[in-house]
């Protein structure tokens, strides 16, 4: 989870790695399959990370200040 949020700009790496990391507790805690937590963070790795990474990275560059 750090190396994937590690490609976050900023502050927004903390937010979600802290986030992120909530659920997988959660998902721990619920009783959620080995299986089931793996493909969760496969998803966060493959889909969630690149598309934020590349809608922060934008909103920052056309931000107007």
């Amino acid at each position: 989870m750090r190396w994937a949020t590690g490609l976050l700009p900023g502050e927004a790496a903390d937010r979600y790695r802290e986030e992120w990391l909530g659920e997988l507790y959660d998902l721990r805690a619920e009783g959620a399959s080995w299986w089931r937590r793996v493909g969760y963070v496969l998803g966060i790795v493959v889909c969630s990370v690149p598309r934020l990474a590349v809608s922060l990275r934008l909103r920052r560059y056309w931000a107007v200040d």
